[in-house]
């Protein structure tokens, strides 16, 4: 399962640790901790860690910020929604078509 859509900030919470950070909606999210977003699963995983190197793209250029968080705090990033594209296999095991229908529009 692959996505078509780059993993692009909706929006940044005031006052979070990646506002501070100075992250900005339209930026693209490109690794956390040297670890590839491929899409919103990788971005959810990879949050997790007190300690964060954030590699974004801004206006064609890579830029990286250091955001440490508290226990739990939150990042204060929405990610803009994405189509997920499926394979042509019709596997029996497959995870989006064994969803309930439209609930994966």
């Amino acid at each position: 399962m692959r996505t078509n859509n780059k993993l692009e900030i909706e929006s940044v919470d005031a006052c979070s640790p990646a506002a501070k950070a100075g992250l900005r909606s339209g930026d693209i999210l490109l690794s956390i901790n040297a670890y590839p977003l491929r899409d919103v699963i990788d971005f959810m995983f990879s949050k997790g860690s007190e300690e964060l190197e954030i590699e974004f793209m801004r206006n064609a250029a890579k830029n990286c910020v250091l955001i440490t968080t508290e226990n739990d705090e939150d990042l204060g990033i929405t990610v803009k929604p994405f189509k997920i594209k499926t394979c042509r296999n019709n596997c029996i095991f497959c995870f989006v078509k064994q969803l309930p229908k439209g609930l994966r529009k």
